[in-house]
């Protein structure tokens, strides 16, 4: 049977196509085979051959690394003689003529010979392969970056401690192939479990931020890996504070982020007829009451939506409004222009000295320290120092945690710890200390209490009683910001409270006013705006004048009948809404997100990346002794 391509009866003279055309070497096979058929071969397979070659002098490397390593002397293995000779060229071996000489050449022979040998003594002298399963040390690598070389050497050198590695069983030596492939079948596991969770939802929460993000490049002859900054808008379910995923939007435009939130969810199945709840922070490209972000998802659902704009955002404003008038303008992102906050950077370094005490409002009976993070944990430790008028050692040598304008709870811990090793203290020092005891530390850790919606319109209450006992000037620095970021001063936020206090006749009261918004519904969406608050309110309920606003119904409770709401009112049947008022663990998944850009060059793999370390550390909290470890 003649496969060959080309028919030319003479083949050196052959006119066919290039890729038909016989190769040089191979003219006097072909010729034998259409003649005499003398059983002629043709030439050798380089590639092959250099393989053949390669595998031989890998296996007397082995052997002889294992002769080395025996404590029992063996004899050299002769077996297998591999020279150290480039491979044959393409002209060593051009097969036979159609002389009849049908002889193996002896190179050629020992060739095939050696190739029987070398996979016969592979098979005997390889390890057995790695059976043990190591799901723990897995998400560990993936949750803390560690290269797979470093992390492959060490679970190695822990088993040879362990006796479960010795010179004569080497099956469980872990290399670095090996943690790459569970890897990579732990991320797919991980996203067969996400998909199938994924349901309609009821509370939607989102925050971004611009990243340093790592990519792949191609200039069409090489690929590698550059950086660039990409906007990310990470987006969170509650309640349960549960990861969904990030989108990139073409720009950080609010109609641009609406359109890749909604993309998002349709890709992936995700039902959002249901949501009711939506929450974020009160940057103007989000609550714009025209073009913000929520404003457009609302008209995109053609319906309300509950806000839940972020509470301890709101409590922050106050205090840098405060810092900017009395000390002047930030310098940069991390640092501040003026004589106080010159010396916040090293503040931590200085000694404590006798000092006055400052009262708190903070209530230590209602506040969990494990709770907290280690920032918080010194706000807490610091607030309570400064009122009592002592210091202990070991919080003075602690470090208050990095200046960062974003993160303003470090800027407060920063001014007492200052306050403390001033001698004598400024006036304006004095103010901004004092209102941290006053107002920003104890409201802080109220909203960290009571993180639900329905505590929202107490908390804002809080923040307006609790600092009039400003004077008139910073009043009026103060109150225009409140007024600003006064969401849950909003009638549907404090229904949602009213609804659901404890006191009957307040619950009572809420009914009625839904009742009443429940008879005139509005042809089209309505515009969310922040009414004019009552700064001398005596209660959360009198925050707003109820008979010059257009009252609307929170539209959580939009599924409830009005026998439920009576209900409520008349039998003090209390239930609680879940949805916290603050986006704490939106802004951790943001700083997950930002991890993840910088050790995955694709969104699928940032994306399992961050569902990995967080399932870890939900399975295996960190731990600095024995006594904190949990399975």
């Amino acid at each position: 049977m003649d496969i060959c391509t080309c028919k030319c009866q003479q083949i050196k003279k052959c006119t066919c196509k290039k890729g038909s055309k016989v190769p040089e070497k191979e003219v006097s096979f072909l010729i034998d085979q259409r003649t005499k058929r003398l059983l002629a071969i043709g030439g050798v397979d380089i590639k092959e051959t250099g393989v053949l070659l390669k595998r031989a002098r890998r296996l007397s490397s082995q052997r002889s690394h294992e002769a080395r390593n025996s404590e029992i002397d063996k004899e050299p293995d002769s077996e297998i003689q591999v020279s150290d000779e480039e491979p044959l060229s393409p002209t060593s071996h051009q097969g036979f003529s159609t002389d009849g000489d049908n002889s193996i050449s002896s190179e050629l022979d020992m060739l095939c010979q050696e190739k029987i040998d070398v996979n016969s003594n592979v098979r005997k002298s390889l390890p057995g392969q790695m059976r043990l399963q190591l799901p723990t040390v897995t998400e560990i690598l993936a949750r803390t970056g560690v290269p797979t070389r470093a992390a492959a050497m060490i679970v190695t050198a822990t088993l040879v401690d362990a006796k479960l590695i010795n010179a004569t069983d080497k099956s469980k030596v872990v290399d670095r192939s090996y943690l790459k492939r569970q890897k990579k079948k732990m991320l797919k596991k991980i996203a067969d479990v996400e998909k199938k969770s994924r349901s309609a939802i009821e509370g939607l929460y989102f925050d971004g931020r611009k990243d340093e993000t790592m990519q792949l490049q191609t200039d069409g002859k090489r690929t590698y890996q550059s950086k660039t900054m990409e906007e990310h808008i990470v987006l969170v379910q509650e309640p349960g504070s549960r990861y969904l995923g990030f989108v990139t939007p073409s720009s950080g435009t609010a109609k641009d982020i609406t359109i890749a939130i909604i993309d998002f969810l349709l890709k992936n199945g995700i039902n959002a007829s249901n949501v009711k709840i939506i929450g974020c922070d009160g940057t103007n490209v989000n609550t714009g009451n025209k073009g913000g972000i929520v404003r457009l998802l609302e008209l995109r659902l053609k319906r309300p939506l509950q806000r839940s704009i972020c509470q301890l955002h709101c409590n922050e404003l106050p205090l840098r409004h405060l810092i900017e008038n009395l000390d002047g303008q930030t310098k940069g992102p991390y640092s501040f222009a003026g004589p106080i906050g010159l010396e916040l950077k090293n503040c931590h370094t200085l000694p404590v000295i006798e000092f006055e005490p400052v009262f708190t409002m903070l209530d230590l009976d209602f506040v969990n320290p494990k709770t907290l993070s280690s920032d918080q944990q010194y706000l807490l430790l610091i607030s309570v120092a400064v009122s009592e008028g002592f210091c202990e050692e070991s919080l003075a040598k602690r470090t208050p945690g990095k200046m960062a304008h974003t993160r303003w709870v470090t800027t407060a811990c920063r001014l007492l710890r200052l306050y403390i090793s001033t001698e004598t203290p400024s006036e304006n020092l004095k103010t901004l200390v004092e209102f941290i005891q006053k107002v920003y530390a104890p409201l802080w850790f109220s909203i960290k209490r009571n993180h639900s919606i329905q505590d929202g319109a107490p908390n804002l209450w809080k923040l307006i009683s609790w600092s009039r006992y400003l004077p008139q000037a910073l009043k009026d620095i103060v109150d225009p910001v409140i007024q600003r970021n006064g969401y849950f001063g909003h009638p549907e936020n404090i229904l949602l409270a009213m609804i659901t206090d404890e006191r009957e006749e307040v619950r009572i009261d809420a009914w009625e006013k839904i009742a009443e918004a429940r008879k005139t519904k509005p042809k089209e969406t309505r515009i969310f705006t922040i009414p004019k608050l009552n700064f001398e309110a005596e209660d959360y309920t009198s925050l707003v004048q109820w008979n010059k606003v257009a009252v609307t119904e929170p539209p959580v409770l939009s599924d409830l009948d009005l026998e439920d709401f009576q209900r409520f009112a008349r039998e003090g049947a209390i239930f609680k809404v879940d949805f916290p008022c603050h986006t704490q663990a939106v802004e951790r998944c943001v700083k997950e997100v930002t991890y993840a850009s910088t050790l995955a060059s694709t969104e699928d793999e940032r994306h399992l990346q961050i569902l990995q370390r967080m399932k870890s550390r939900k399975r295996m909290p960190s731990f600095e002794s024995k006594s904190e470890f949990r399975f």
